[in-house]
């Protein structure tokens, strides 16, 4: 049996192909997540030794030449939570992307500060962000009040 930092250090992230949408689908549903692909999306996954998904995030350019991307879906499996995988997929995205830009709840401060990640005050939205991501926020905090910014530093 892996220990926690090996599970996390020896994880494969693979861009998610299109043959793979099914598998990616089958995977939100089962965690109680609901996310669908669209045009500038790139979906990085880690797969056990069984080729199943446990762990899989989006980042959406939104348009494309968009210097910002939105990362979202970030689901880990239950029982492959708290091993570093939803970390290492935060790392891959910053390492593949320009900047990287998250809306998350204020829980999830720790996870993304570690990860390279500043939260921005509501006051510095509006001149860190593209007017594409200012209006996605606007609409996702009519629904979620307490959500935050997270911006890669």
């Amino acid at each position: 049996m892996k220990t926690t930092a090996n599970l996390a250090t020896n994880s494969m992230i693979h861009k998610l192909d299109k043959t793979d949408k099914k598998m990616l689908y089958r995977f939100y549903k089962a965690q109680g997540y609901s996310a669908s692909l669209m045009g500038y999306d790139t979906c990085y996954t880690i797969k056990n030794k069984h080729s199943e998904i446990i762990a899989a995030v989006i980042v959406s350019q939104l348009v494309q030449q968009n210097q910002q991307a939105l990362l979202h879906g970030l689901v880990v499996s239950t029982e492959h939570r708290n091993k570093g995988l939803a970390k290492n997929l935060i790392k891959h995205c910053v390492h593949n992307h320009d900047t990287v830009v998250c809306f998350a709840s204020r829980s999830l401060k720790d996870l993304y500060r570690r990860a390279g990640f500043s939260m921005l005050l509501n006051q510095q939205i509006e001149q860190h962000l593209n007017q594409l991501l200012i209006t996605r926020f606007r609409i996702y905090q009519q629904k979620q009040p307490l959500l935050q910014v997270f911006i890669q530093r």
